[in-house]
């Protein structure tokens, strides 16, 4: 409800919050949205990745499933960066067909969120082996930098996911069938 989309000298720009915080939108923006990219869970690749140490690419893509070559989008801010998580806000522009169905499956809740990095400093995790031997199962990472993030089936991270949609496909007027369109 506090969102406002407005068109200003040919440029879009959505508006945050209440405070006045706006950010400008990419030409052919398709949808906007919140979400968070990392947190310090224990990941699938048993990493943890401590979020206050992240150093994010402010200029990084939006990727498909980490394929440098099918941009979709592309980073417009970092939310809120605490030690419980990294969340940043993400446009997907109508670049190409794929795209579009991206910001479907964010919009229904189906695509899920990672990030490509380097680590800069971080520690091996380990534990014991039948009560021997330390076998390495993961990085403890305290700092890292964030080179790309991508829509993903299956996150490494299990709280990347949407926190708010703030503007989707039919708030844009994005939708491509007279049928959508009609539903929107």
């Amino acid at each position: 409800p506090e969102m406002v989309l407005e068109e200003n000298y040919g440029r879009n720009y959505i508006h945050l919050d209440e405070e006045g915080d706006e950010l400008e939108l990419p030409k052919n923006t398709l949808m906007v949205f919140r979400h968070v990219l990392t947190t310090p869970r224990k990941d699938r690749d048993g990493d943890i990745l401590r979020t206050q140490g992240a150093k994010v690419d402010k200029k990084m893509l939006l990727l498909w499933q980490h394929i440098h070559t099918l941009p979709i989008g592309k980073l417009l801010a970092i939310s809120d960066q605490n030690s419980k998580k990294l969340t940043v806000v993400t446009a997907v522009v109508d670049i190409n067909e794929l795209a579009h169905d991206a910001a479907v499956m964010i919009d229904n809740k189906m695509g899920r969120f990672s990030h490509g990095f380097k680590a800069l400093s971080f520690k091996e995790n380990q534990e014991e082996v039948n009560g021997k031997s330390k076998k390495t199962t993961g990085f403890d990472i305290d700092q890292f930098e964030i080179m790309e993030e991508s829509v993903v089936s299956v996150p490494s991270n299990t709280d990347a996911q949407t926190e708010e949609i703030l503007l989707s496909l039919v708030e844009g007027r994005k939708m491509t069938s007279e049928i959508m369109k009609g539903y929107g």
